[in-house]
């Protein structure tokens, strides 16, 4: 990754208010490698700030539009998506440059091994909010992981890698998706649309609550066949919110027709008893004081 880095300088600015190069950033170290991306942390070394790059092969994303692209990852005014700073392009490669964030959740749940009720809460409410911004604008996501959602400066969520957004009713050809995060009708060759991002959401939300995710196999193939085939089962050893469980089991739900949203969209879920004391107004405005997110260390 290094060595790619370095000899792939010769660069064009397409995004970005100051005329920079690509040679203006030193790669400091790999934060997460997809399935078409990779995510570093790199040091702006005119200004001497830290930032994150997403960096994209030409060749893997043939199906990018790279201005809808841009526009969606330039959509920064809002409270929850990350905002992008810097696109550039060189001959096999784009490069989308981000501020800085504490950490993603993929790493928070190593470090807490499953989140508490105060922390999945605040989490799912903050998801809840962006998601229905998104669909509104006739966007869905389609990579919700725990790897794409940051924790800001603040402990906010940040929702990053929009490698797959694109507006509704528009298919892509190949899927590049996480197995484990997949929804039934995208295995079934359907169409990925807003009700799939609920499914997403509710593998994200299981796995902060029970530390693993409730249908995967070391073979993607078995990790499909379970997420079709298998009930849906909460550990019993885990003591997990009644509301949540009802909230899961109804994202969760392998026919899209009767998932929780699917008629109603994001209004629905809004309505679940999981967020019966939810003002969502302080939620959108980042009103809510965020949880405390830290490994406390035992004094023995």
């Amino acid at each position: 990754m290094q060595q790619i880095y370095q000899q792939d300088t010769a660069s064009k600015l397409l995004f970005g208010e100051f005329l920079l190069q690509l040679k203006d950033f030193e790669l400091r170290k790999i934060l997460c490698e997809g399935s078409i991306s990779q995510i570093v942390q790199i040091l702006n070394t005119k200004t001497h700030t830290y930032h994150i790059m997403k960096c994209i092969s030409k060749e893997d994303c043939g199906w990018l539009n790279l201005n809808e692209f841009v526009t969606f990852e330039n959509y920064s005014h809002h409270p929850f998506l990350i905002p992008l700073e810097y696109c550039f392009e060189t001959f096999n490669k784009y490069y989308f440059i981000m501020p800085s964030a504490k950490c993603d959740l993929y790493k928070k749940l190593d470090e807490l091994k499953k989140f508490d009720q105060k922390q999945l809460q605040f989490i799912a409410q903050e998801m809840v909010v962006v998601l229905g911004d998104l669909h509104n604008k006739q966007i869905v996501h389609g990579d919700l992981t725990l790897e794409n959602i940051l924790l800001d400066q603040s402990y906010h969520i940040a929702l990053c890698d929009f490698g797959y957004l694109r507006r509704t009713l528009k298919s892509k050809d190949q899927f590049y998706g996480v197995a484990e995060y997949t929804p039934p009708e995208t295995i079934q060759n359907k169409d990925y649309q807003y009700y799939s991002d609920y499914w997403q959401l509710g593998i994200i939300l299981y796995e902060m609550a029970y530390g693993h995710p409730p249908f995967i196999d070391y073979d993607q193939n078995l990790t499909f066949d379970y997420i079709l085939n298998c009930q849906l089962e909460f550990p019993i050893q885990i003591e997990v919110d009644p509301q949540l469980k009802d909230l899961l089991s109804k994202l969760l739900c392998k026919e899209p027709t009767k998932r929780i949203g699917y008629q109603m969209g994001v209004s629905e879920i809004q309505e679940h008893e999981y967020f019966k004391n939810t003002n969502w107004k302080q939620v959108y405005d980042r009103q809510l004081q965020p949880p405390e997110f830290e490994k406390k260390l035992k004094l023995f």
